[in-house]
């Protein structure tokens, strides 16, 4: 039994040092000294500092365009309450090899997102690597090389990921380290708890109050200014017509968005509370392409009705038809303005802005210091102020922001306020994302997506919440020639291209979705090169019967790949006993084992709470299958992380 066990250790031990090689082999192929990257340095931020007379440096790392929001807002209010000269910016737009030589009287402020499992969002690799990779020129800086740096710190997470904050929190932990100081305490939203501008709220004021001390701001009376100057072109003629479904003013629709057809789709699951559907589009017409495992990109169009509540309680109906033109007020920090330059007010609220997005308490102080009337101005000024007072209003309702007016005001009472102001108050609308379901290689001009529609009864009412991107897609796919605004994004979720590595797949529900499009990647393989890996795909839902997801196709990929490939399910609702994805992990350790074993590459689709369900039931296989400590099976795992044997796409 000892000598087994022996042996198992050292098959193990193999296989980390065999990946932590080749991870220290990438690390050494990236690294730089901070003179050679000094000597290539065209984008010094120090510098831009300097010429600039910046005092206040706020940089952003982003990828849903919240830290960027937030970012906004702290440069719009470093300069309106301190008068200080500001440089907004994403961190990729700038290099930081001279950071050691940003003046003391510069305050600069850090909002940064973790993306995944605690990844840096895309326009903050560079900025994270430097910060946290050793082997980088700020490892040589010691304990002081930072040490005139001023700084604010605030991260945007969700603490039911295994890496909550990570990417702040090693940010921070770098830059104390090396001398710099914070000003304030390291701030953390958790969007699992509550909305990130309530912790923000609270956060931006302990900050100002220790840099006020320490840098010695003096503060002045703050006045609001909007960010847009919105004009007025044309009053166009009322019309009966609908608006359209795409942007006229972009010929790829929003923000570099391509319009492709619908060629196909069908209904996955239909239920009292549940809509599942598979949509295939036609890419042929486009410059669009994909690889398996990637990424589709859908920018939604709001629903009229809510389009319709909008501008009535807002008092626009009446203009809905005009077209207005948008420029960015001089001297504003946002990058660049997030609408076409002319657009009508209906399109406005259609395309551009997120009227469905959560009603925010920063929002209502904001309208109501512009609202004509005074008596309404009174109670959102209170709502805006008192957080447990909106708390006990909002929790559980699901208010958009006109709704929650139509709450407060009834009946046909209009709060009137400048668009412009709007504009501030109303988040940008954003795409979603949904994984390809389809194999590049068997349809390369047909990529599939599968959604399921959200819709949520409201507590003590008889609405529903109803998701606008999973619904508009819903909406589309059941009407004739619907085309939907989409993009690409590259992911590395990607099917190891080594064929004769097995894998393992784990995806309960719309998790599923990328792994039938790596097992039509490999079925596809096989016919032309026959030598594949072993499948493995764990699947998890309620019945066999509800909404067990493509359930006549895994049948035939089975005849297809013989013993290639197996398929467990796990059905929560079909006995009195619930079984889930972790479950059948375990009754299936040994497969498991084989799989890590044989330097075979494992990947997790789903929600985050299962995510972490996951990862523990495989930290106690490893335990108890092969004798080891939990010590030991975690740094099995998270080498297989490092090394990319590890793969999770989860939200």
């Amino acid at each position: 039994m000892a000598s087994t066990i022996a042996s198992l250790l050292l098959q193990l031990w193999q296989i980390v040092l065999a990946r932590l090689l080749a991870w220290i082999s990438t690390v050494q192929s990236r690294t730089t000294t901070r003179s050679d990257a000094i000597s290539t340095n065209e984008r010094c931020i120090a510098r831009k500092v300097e010429e600039g007379n910046v005092g206040c440096l706020v940089l952003f790392g982003t990828q849903s365009g919240t830290a960027q929001t937030i970012a906004e807002k702290l440069a719009r209010e470093a300069h309106a309450r301190f008068g200080l000269e500001c440089l907004l910016a994403p961190f990729d737009d700038y290099d930081f090899n001279n950071m050691p030589e940003i003046s003391p009287n510069t305050l600069v402020l850090l909002v940064m997102a973790s993306y995944g499992d605690g990844e840096p969002t895309d326009d903050a690799c560079q900025f994270y690597s430097l910060l946290t990779d050793e082997s980088s020129w700020l490892g040589e800086l010691g304990d002081n090389g930072l040490g005139k740096l001023r700084f604010g710190a605030f991260g945007l997470g969700n603490s039911t990921y295994t890496h909550y904050n990570k990417v702040m929190r090693q940010v921070n932990d770098r830059l104390l380290a090396t001398g710099a100081r914070r000003l304030g305490p390291l701030g953390e939203s958790d969007d699992s708890k509550e909305t990130p501008e309530e912790t923000f709220l609270q956060w931006k004021e302990e900050m100002w109050s220790h840099a006020v001390k320490v840098m010695e701001l003096e503060e002045r009376v703050a006045v609001f200014e909007p960010s847009y100057e919105v004009l007025e072109i044309q009053a166009q003629e009322d019309s009966t017509e609908k608006p359209s479904t795409l942007p006229k003013h972009h010929n790829q629709g929003p923000t570099g968005a391509t319009p492709v057809p619908i060629r196909a789709s069908r209904r996955l699951v239909f239920t009292h509370n549940r809509d599942c559907v598979h949509v295939e589009l036609d890419i042929s017409g486009s410059d669009l392409c994909y690889e398996t495992g990637d990424h589709l990109g859908v920018w939604p169009t709001n629903p009229q009705a809510e389009v319709e509540r909008f501008l009535q309680k807002f008092g626009l109906w009446e203009k809905r038809k005009t077209t207005i033109s948008i420029s960015k007020r001089e001297g504003d920090f946002s990058s660049q303005t997030p609408f076409p330059p002319t657009v009508s007010v209906e399109d406005l609220a259609l395309h551009h802005l997120d009227i469905c997005g959560p009603v925010s308490r920063q929002s209502l102080s904001v309208i109501a210091d512009f609202v004509a009337d005074e008596a309404q101005g009174t109670t959102l000024k209170r709502l805006g102020a008192d957080k447990n007072h909106f708390l006990k209003l909002t929790e559980g309702q699901y208010f958009n922001t006109a709704l929650l007016l139509e709450h407060l005001f009834p009946g046909d009472e209009a709060v009137t306020v400048p668009l412009g102001i709007l504009l501030e108050c109303v988040p940008k609308l954003q795409p979603r994302f949904y994984s390809i379901s389809s194999s590049a290689m068997a349809e390369r001009q047909r990529p599939t997506i599968t959604v399921s529609a959200q819709s949520i009864p409201v507590l003590e009412t008889s609405r529903r919440f109803l998701g606008v991107a999973s619904n508009f897609i819903l909406d589309s796919s059941r009407t004739r020639e619907s085309v939907l605004p989409v993009f690409v994004r590259t992911s590395s979720f990607r099917i190891p291209e080594d064929l004769p590595v097995p894998v393992l797949m784990i995806g309960p529900g719309t998790g599923v979705a990328p792994f039938r499009g790596f097992v039509r990647e490999r079925i596809e393989q096989k016919r032309q090169v026959q030598g594949i890996g072993t499948l493995t795909l764990f699947y998890g839902c309620r019945t066999a019967d509800e909404d067990f997801l493509y359930k006549d196709e895994w049948k035939a990929y089975q005849d297809e790949l013989g013993d290639k490939f197996q398929m467990h399910v796990a059905f929560s609702r079909q006995t009195e006993k619930k079984i889930y994805v972790q479950d059948i992990l375990m009754e299936q350790w040994e497969e498991v084992i084989r799989v890590i074993r044989n330097n075979g590459a494992v990947y997790v689709c789903g929600d985050v709470r299962m995510g972490k369900g996951v990862y523990s039931t495989l930290r106690d296989i490893l335990v108890n299958g092969e004798g080891i400590s939990e010590d030991e099976a975690e740094e099995i795992l998270r080498d297989m992380k490092q090394s990319r044997f590890y793969h999770e796409d989860v939200w």
